[in-house]
């Protein structure tokens, strides 16, 4: 078997805050086995069907203004509960207000896709020694056409750290709409990419529409957001992200945030044995995660 990773990205390379450039950069991936793309895109399909009325897998930029945030609450909740195929998640989360200019950040995205690669390699060599060299070594990084290009004659570099580590990027491509490809094989994966641009975007709205008010203004409190600064000292006396213990607390995107998360992280098994502590939540720039720690939590990692 040989497996795929499927990357997109949200948000842009701007910092000009008050004039529009988004508050957080997000950068999703998927890492597949290749036989079971087709059995995972109609798992994806049904999320989209059952909870959020869609007949086909779509982009967070035309998800965004036409769904509401509860119907994401049954998506990622279906998400966390499909046991096969196997799939593991990651996301790296850019912030990027800690960077001087839109080159730093543009470097940062491309800090991301490595980031991610080089956690892949190292638990695609785990499978392969605890299922005896059952796997090719071999991987294919499929990325929406769209996305900035530039990123990739950095991650040569990337490529060749999975040679010394016994791994070869078979394909690199980049991948128009599915409406303009004719290979069925591709045209899944490029539907697969519209679902992992989907995990990134609403992980930007998270971040922008609530987190940001929330750190910035203990007070802020509304009908959406009533927790207000109890619940401000609750997340950073307790150490988590969740309000639902509050009187009163009816938000919607804690919930939503918890299942994603969960999704990130998660024990592999292999014959009923735990292989792999997978830890897929990563924070740039790498110095401030511990201030960032009760929203995302500890890079499992680095235990």
């Amino acid at each position: 078997m040989a497996f795929t990773i499927i990357s997109d990205e949200s948000g842009d390379n701007g910092i000009k805050f008050n004039k529009g450039s988004s508050e957080y950069k997000v950068v999703s991936s998927l890492l597949i086995n290749d036989k079971d793309i087709g059995v995972f895109y109609r798992e994806i399909l049904t999320l989209y069907k059952k909870f959020l009325n869609n007949q086909k897998i779509q982009k967070w930029t035309y998800l965004n203004s036409k769904k509401r945030i509860e119907q994401f609450e049954g998506f990622f909740l279906g998400l966390l509960n499909i046991k096969k195929p196997f799939f593991l998640i990651s996301l790296v989360l850019i912030e990027k207000h800690y960077y001087s200019s839109s080159k730093e950040i543009n470097a940062a995205t491309v800090e991301s896709y490595e980031c991610i690669f080089k956690r892949i390699i190292p638990f695609l060599k785990k499978v392969n020694y605890v299922t005896n060299n059952k796997i090719l070594k071999e991987i294919s990084w499929y990325i929406d056409k769209s996305s900035d290009r530039y990123f990739i004659n950095e991650l040569k570099k990337s490529i060749t750290y999975t040679k010394n580590n016994g791994f070869s990027l078979l394909n690199f491509k980049f991948l128009n709409k599915p409406c303009n490809i004719n290979k069925q094989n591709e045209k899944k994966i490029a539907y697969l990419i519209s679902f992992v641009d989907l995990i990134a975007g609403i992980t930007n709205k998270l971040f922008e529409k609530y987190y940001s008010n929330l750190h910035s203004n203990s007070q802020y409190s509304n009908n959406k957001f009533p927790c207000g600064e109890k619940f401000i000292k609750f997340i950073c006396e307790k150490g988590n992200f969740d309000c639902t213990n509050i009187t009163n607390c009816t938000n919607i995107y804690i919930k939503v945030w918890d299942y994603i998360r969960q999704t990130l992280n998660q024990k592999i098994s292999y014959n009923s044995k735990t292989i792999w502590d997978w830890g897929g939540l990563f924070f740039l720039p790498s110095y401030i995660r511990s201030s960032y720690e009760h929203i995302i939590g500890k890079d499992s990692y680095f235990k």
